[in-house]
């Protein structure tokens, strides 16, 4: 079973000459595989900050990432076979999000085949492409 599990998560930015910004407390949140999950809040709640740290881009002040039981706080973003797709369109804004999840499979000129194999392996029965 691959669930997501964010164990008392914890991120605080340190600036010289500035106070200290605890952009996200103690976060607990478990997700399950085909669960989908959207973070809501005020500007500057710590979503984007939840996420980058989820894929790597930002390490974690304290606690742990868990994925399908293996921790992957302290892997690098290559390692953890985790990917982020933003609301906004403006990485490749002519694209539907099905093209833009095949483009960086397409760019490594994986088979048109394999593309769309991957692309649906996880989307649910009865969907439209």
């Amino acid at each position: 079973m691959d669930m997501l599990e964010l164990r008392s998560i914890d991120k605080i930015y340190r600036s010289r000459g500035k106070s200290a910004v605890h952009a996200v407390r103690s976060l607990d949140m478990a997700v399950e595989k085909g669960e989908i999950v959207a973070l809501l809040g005020s500007s500057g709640c710590g979503k984007t900050s939840t996420l980058r740290m989820i894929a790597g881009f930002e390490s974690v002040t304290s606690g742990s990432i868990v994925l399908g039981g293996r921790r992957i706080d302290e892997l690098p973003p290559a390692r953890r076979k985790v990917a982020m797709a933003f609301e906004g369109y403006s990485l490749y804004p002519p694209l539907t999000v099905r093209e833009n999840i095949a483009f960086a499979l397409k760019s490594k000129q994986i088979a048109r085949a394999e593309v769309l194999r991957r692309v649906d392996a996880d989307r649910p029965a009865g969907r439209d492409r």
